[in-house]
């Protein structure tokens, strides 16, 4: 695979190349747009790559028939996403040609590699049957899921990502103008529901349901693909098992739907379920690729690839399995990512990391709290997979190490947040669902599992849609004044601001998604001796101050009409220090904030508004 690699490169760089060269030339000297340059540069380099890889880089018999069909669906897919790349980086993010062009010669090179190695070129002929049931089940899924979720308020932290997508699209950089705690992977994955929310009568919170009810259907089809070939389960079972993990998943999810814990488990979906195979040798790679993207959406996520793995070395007796091509795939993706974030957002690594070390501790809970909302879900895991263990049903390992990836995912987090808790429950509904269907199993232990898995069912769809008193607050007021203008709530919580406007269509008037630096950063300061650690409260210090003229800097670029400045404490905080009272500390703030007027109290919220924007009398 390694000289495969080697050769690869050397063609693949000089189609690249030749694409790159050609694109530049007629956007440079021709006068061809972003777009018409890099099709000039793909016709010209697709016929060269065609045969350079045929005859050189995988060394096949010669089958047109066969290969070019393939080869142009894979450089057609290509095409779409480089011209994709050209057309956010260009068109609607304002950068230059030159970085769409370096974008577009890093991902398309190492995504073909994988397509034609295991696909395009590949020394068998692969009858593709379609798998309609699974389409049928699948498609029903998402249009159900659709019909509940249609217009539905969602989670603020899926809120702030689509306002903040929308601002990056808009050209705004990512944490520059866009100050973010989290990696910019779950940025990326919101930008096909900003583009979706382009159709007419399409609003942003319905772009993102239409784009998970995409990847939910994609998910359920492949996953059905997969279980039809594995032939474990009876026809009649795969297609009722199908329809119950649409259900699980999403149910699972039920007021965190989009959350990245969610998005994780729509993306692995399929590579686990290939893990059910009884075969111990390498699986196929296109699962663990896209497994790979959800992984990658947090560093919690990595256990489970390493799990997975070391139920390979086991059942292999060996270490063969570190070097299969599907985990190599995932260290290939997860290096890429690194190595893309280091590239093109240093900022992150020089800025927000530092300041999450400082400030990022006074939120969550207590361990005790984080461990108290493990008891239910594991309670009803054990009560499904510990009688499973007199007679195990095939396959069900599988699902039992998910099940302990997304327990130990919850607990390293440590936040204690109940979204956390999506992959553990997931998984736990589908190794109910699992082993109820099983014919190895137990009667007695299929319907034990029936019976707890219906029980937690049962407990989450009672937490209901998501609803949230603060926000609830905020969207009450706002709309009694009739707010037209921008929005900023001056709260160390995500609460409301984000997703009060993006449900009444406000711009939200910060970097920040809330004013999540300052707490942190002052409780720090207090807990630090500071004749002992003398740099450590000079950071703090700088921190501060950066963060207070930041604040400064949108309230003056964004003149909210409305704020709202919340008066609750974190539980971590030993004192509260309200937004107010940080802010005074600067210079400009006490007479931008005389143009503003307390016009309303709530028991969480002091509001005001700007002065000549008082609301009508009723």
């Amino acid at each position: 695979m390694f000289m495969q690699l080697m050769r690869f490169a050397g063609v693949g760089g000089l189609a690249t190349l030749v694409h790159v060269c050609v694109a530049l030339i007629a956007n440079a000297f021709l006068g061809f747009d972003g777009m018409a340059a890099n099709f000039a540069g793909f016709t010209a380099a697709v016929l060269l790559s065609y045969f350079g890889h045929a005859r050189i880089t995988f060394q096949t018999r010669p089958d047109h028939a066969q290969h070019m069909p393939r080869f142009l669906f894979v450089s057609l897919v290509g095409l779409l996403t480089s011209s994709s790349v050209v057309w956010l980086i260009t068109e609607r993010m304002g950068q230059g040609f030159g970085l769409s062009m370096v974008l577009v010669a890093i991902a398309v090179p190492l995504a073909s590699f994988l397509a034609m190695k295991f696909w395009v070129f590949a020394q068998y002929r692969q009858q593709i049957r379609p798998d309609w049931m699974s389409f049928w089940i699948s498609l029903t899924v998402a249009l159900v899921f659709l019909l509940v979720y249609w217009s539905r308020p969602h989670h603020h932290d899926v809120a702030w990502y689509l306002v903040a997508t929308e601002k990056f699209l808009n050209g705004a950089v990512l944490y520059v103008d866009v100050i973010e705690i989290n990696p910019p992977l779950n940025f990326f994955l919101t930008i096909p529901a900003v583009l979706l929310a382009e159709i007419p009568g399409v609003s942003l919170v319905n772009g993102q349901y239409l784009f998970v009810a995409v990847l939910t259907a994609g998910s359920l089809v492949w996953s059905g693909h997969i279980l039809r070939d594995l032939d474990i389960l009876r026809p009649s079972h795969n297609a009722f098992f199908l329809g119950l993990m649409g259900f699980g998943v999403t149910v699972a999810a039920i007021n965190n739907i989009a959350q990245r814990e969610h998005l994780l488990v729509l993306l692995i979906l399929p590579w686990l379920v290939g893990q059910l195979s009884t075969n111990t040798g390498p699986r196929s790679v296109m699962p663990a690729l896209v497994a790979a993207f959800g992984i990658c959406l947090k560093p919690h996520f990595l256990i489970f690839p390493i799990l997975m793995l070391g139920r390979d070395i086991w059942r292999n007796k060996s270490l063969r399995p570190v070097i299969w091509p599907e985990y190599m795939t995932m260290l290939a993706v997860g290096a890429g990512y690194i190595a893309f974030v280091v590239l093109m957002y240093p900022h992150y690594l020089t800025e927000i990391i530092p300041t999450g070390q400082v400030v990022y501790g006074v939120y969550g809970s207590e361990f005790s709290s984080v461990l108290k909302f493990l008891f239910v879900p594991v309670v009803i895991a054990s009560v499904i997979i510990v009688p499973n263990l007199v007679r195990p049903a095939q396959g069900s390992g599988v699902f039992v190490l998910a099940v302990i990836a997304g327990a130990i995912s919850y607990i390293t987090q440590g936040k204690g947040f109940l979204y956390h808790l999506v992959p553990l429950v997931s998984f736990v509904f589908l190794a109910g669902f699992w082993i109820s269907l099983s014919a190895r199993a137990l009667w007695s232990v299929r319907l034990l599992s029936v019976i707890a898995t219906s029980l937690g069912c049962l407990i989450v769809i009672s937490f209901q849609f998501y609803s949230n008193i603060v926000k609830d607050d905020v969207l009450e007021v706002a709309r009694d004044l009739k707010v037209t203008g921008p929005l900023l709530t001056a709260s160390t919580g995500l609460d409301a601001g984000p997703a009060v406007a993006l449900e009444l269509g406000l711009d939200w008037a910060s970097s920040y998604p809330a004013q999540w630096v300052y707490p942190g950063a002052l409780e720090k300061r207090q807990r630090t001796d500071c004749t002992a650690q003398p740099d450590l409260c000079d950071q703090i210090d700088r921190l501060l101050e950066r963060n207070r003229q930041r604040m400064m800097d949108d309230l003056h670029t964004y003149e909210p009409e409305l704020i709202a400045m919340s008066r609750v404490k974190l539980p971590q905080q030993t004192k509260f220090t309200s937004w107010y009272a940080f802010m005074l500390a600067h210079p400009e703030f006490e007479q931008f904030m005389s143009k503003y007027e307390l016009v309303r109290l709530s028991e969480i919220h002091s509001f005001y508004l700007r002065v000549g924007d008082e609301p009508e009398v009723k």
